[in-house]
Parts: C-alpha cells; structure tokens; sequence
C-alpha cells in the first residue's frame, strides 16, 4: 500500500471494495487515491532495492508505479472502461406445482469498470413465459453503481425448465443461467373457507361454510373434525357435498367444541380449514368450579404455601355473579378476581387458594363458592 510510510489525507476509491478482500482495488478514474502516496525513500528503494521503508517497484498487475505512487495495491492504468458484475451467474428454483409460482429472487448487478455502463438492456432470452424479470437499472449505471434484477418463476408444465436472462451494454454480454422445473403431481384441492356457526340449541350446534373453490377434480365430499381443545379436532362426520350440518352427537351442555372442515376430491383430501370454536351453555344462569381438589405438600408451621388456582367458569346461559369465596380452617384466598364481579356466558374467573398451617398434621377445607346460579 504505497510503503510503510506512505499517506493521504483522502479516501481511496476503488472499483469494488470489499470488507473481506473480495474486491476490484484497481483505482477509479478520478479517485484521489492517483498518485497521492508520499514515501521517504522511493529514490533509495529504486537505487538500493532492500532499503526500508520504501514502496514496491511495481504494483500487484507488474505496472510501474508512478511518482509520486499511489494509495492502494494497483497503479491507476489511465484507461477508463465499465464492467458488468452479477452477485451470482446463476438461479435455481427448484422443483414447484405446475402453475405455481416460486418466490422471487434477486440478482445484484454492479458496474465494476472504471467508465459508465450504458445501453443496458436486460431479458429473458430462453425459458418462454416461465420466466419473467424486472429491474431498476434503467440504460446506465455510473461506475461503483448498483441495481437489482428481481426473477420470477411458475412452471407452465412438467420437467425441467432451464432459462436465461442475457444482459446487453456497452461492456461485454453477460448471461444467469435459470432453472427450475414443474411437477406434475395432482394437487389436492383447496380447503372450505369462513367457517361459521350461525346458531346452536341445547341439542345441536349449527355450522355452514363456504365452498372449495376447486372444481377440477370436482369435490366429491366435506368432512368434519371436532374437538375439546384448540388443535385437537378428530373427525367426527364425512358429508356429501353440502355447505352446512347440524351436530348433534355426543356433545353436552356447558362445553366449548372447536371445529375444522376439509374438502376431498378424487386427487385426496385438502388441508384444514379455519377454526372456530362454539360455547354450548346450559340453559338460565349456571356455574363450574375447576379443580374441584387441591392438595397442598407439607408446610411449615405458620408459614402461608403459594397459591394455587381455582377457576370459575359460567356455563350457563346467562350473566352470573359471584357472591362469595369463602374457605374454611387454615386455607385462605388471594388474587380473588371472582368475589363481587359479573361474569358473562363463556368468560371465567380465578383465585388463589393458600395453605398457612397453624397445627402439626393432616388438614382438611373446603372453599365455598356463591353465586346467583347456586
């Protein structure tokens, strides 16, 4: 770099500079870099070759270097030409559902030379319309400048399907090569959409949906899936090709029932539709306590035990409030959220239970709850 005693108060400017050494450090045309390197003994080193500090004779290329030298490991050639660099040669898409697209992807393209790139034009050149392209380098690209070359890609057919972008301008032509291919494989249908229960009854819970909208294959049936928890639906009915059931087995009253649908064609089954989950209540005002046992581990004397939680739920049709919690003996509550309050059809409460044992031995309690519904 100019010798060990070189400087300059400018910043050098290369043709693309990189962090990890991966760059062009030849200088760009008007770079202040250009023979603005200073060396005590460039004199000496020429005469006495061995004399430090001094600068090498020649640069990383062989060509001499001026004097005074320049900053950098290249001397400036004084010939200015621009230079196409592409972030990568070529892209692969792998293997997609023929008419499915593939996520894009980008290719940078830098003008690596030392003179503007111009007349740039940018193509898909092989591929037919499985390809396509859009860029923002419009014709010109001054030297060190970058733009982006965004590709698409969705299989017309099956098998391979090679491609190429050729890129055109006043420095030599550049190719990205593209692959990628289509498979054949007949894909299952879409799943029903806007799943929905518009009514239920003690007895039944109503549920309608809105069509696959797949029609090749045709559909050939729905079936359902149901249960206690949020992902743990099991199928419970396969339907004909209908929009709409009425369940009614083997449900009961102050439960939450979720429900997907799929829909099924000759190519297999979709996959799950939307959940819902729908609150069967128990008719007029109606309450549930869980757990309805506590056990506290062995404690110290007149030392209070952690909480543990009761959760109280309305299940029934109608608000509820909760009167009281009351427990007996030792036992004690905090974090009440229920004594007091109203809650709605669905919705619940909680509150902490503790233990401060007053006697040595086994203790038993009971934690009275009161409510309107009691």
């Amino acid at each position: 770099m100019g010798g060990n005693q070189g400087s300059s108060t400018y910043t050098n400017i290369f043709v693309n500079y990189q962090d990890d050494g991966s760059g062009d450090y030849h200088l760009v045309s008007g770079s202040p870099a250009i023979n603005s390197g200073t060396d005590n003994n460039t004199l000496a080193c020429a005469v006495s070759p061995g004399i430090n500090p001094c600068i090498p004779l020649t640069d990383f290329s062989g060509n001499t270097y001026s004097s005074p030298p320049p900053i950098g490991a290249y001397s400036f050639g004084g010939s200015a030409a621009p230079s196409v660099c592409l972030s990568a040669p070529s892209l692969n898409f792998g293997a997609l559902a023929v008419g499915s697209p593939a996520p894009t992807q980008t290719v940078t393209l830098t003008n690596c030379g030392t003179a503007t790139l111009s007349s740039i034009s940018i193509s898909v050149t092989a591929g037919g319309s499985d390809y396509s392209q859009t860029n923002g380098c419009g014709s010109s690209r001054t030297a060190g400048q970058a733009c982006s070359i965004v590709v698409s890609f969705t299989p017309s057919v099956g098998g391979s399907r090679a491609g190429t972008i050729t890129i055109t301008s006043n420095a030599a032509t550049q190719t990205i090569a593209l692959a990628g291919s289509g498979n054949t494989a007949a894909p299952v249908p879409n799943p029903p959409t806007s799943l929905n229960s518009p009514s239920h009854t003690a007895s039944t819970i109503n549920l309608a949906w809105t069509a696959s909208s797949t029609t090749s294959p045709a559909i050939t049936n729905y079936k359902l899936y149901r249960g206690a928890s949020s992902g743990s639906e099991t199928l419970v009915a396969t339907l004909g090709v209908v929009t709409s059931y009425a369940d009614s087995t083997g449900i009961s009253l102050g439960q939450t029932y979720f429900y997907k649908t799929t829909a099924v064609n000759s190519n297999g089954e979709s996959v799950l539709s939307n959940e819902i989950s729908v609150f069967l209540p128990f008719g007029g005002a109606a309450a549930a306590i869980s757990p309805t046992n506590l056990t506290f581990p062995p404690g110290t004397l007149h030392v209070t035990s952690s909480p543990q939680t009761v959760t109280v739920s309305n299940v029934g049709s109608v608000d509820i409030t909760v009167v009281s919690a009351t427990p007996t003996g030792d036992f004690g509550t905090t974090s009440d959220t229920c004594t007091g309050n109203v809650v709605h059809p669905g919705n619940n409460c909680t509150l902490g239970v503790t233990y401060t044992p007053s006697t040595s031995g086994v203790e038993t309690g009971t934690l009275t709850v009161i409510t309107n519904a009691s």
